[in-house]
């Protein structure tokens, strides 16, 4: 299988960081923000700000299963129509 170079399934485009952020990178991210929130002394506000973030890269990690789930259905509705019919 011919491998291409540049975004591969399960990544998005971050607009905040030079390059390209998979599935799992979102999900670390997550978790490091979700286990923060924890933290003793943080101040109303600023777990208002990290519940934001949180939801904002739970939305970027929807849309970047979205758009995999979306490419794989492409490729395989090209494969049935490559095939010759019976």
């Amino acid at each position: 299988m011919d491998r291409k170079r540049g975004r591969q399934p399960g990544q998005k485009i971050d607009n905040r960081m030079l390059g390209t952020v998979g599935v799992p990178i979102l999900q670390k991210m997550i978790g490091a923000l979700v286990r923060s929130m924890a933290e003793p002394g943080l101040s109303a506000s600023m777990k208002l700000k990290l519940l934001r973030q949180i939801n904002e890269l739970r939305g970027d990690l929807a849309k970047c299963r979205i758009e995999a789930a979306r490419r794989k259905a492409n490729i395989l509705l090209a494969e049935q129509s490559d095939k010759p019919s019976a």
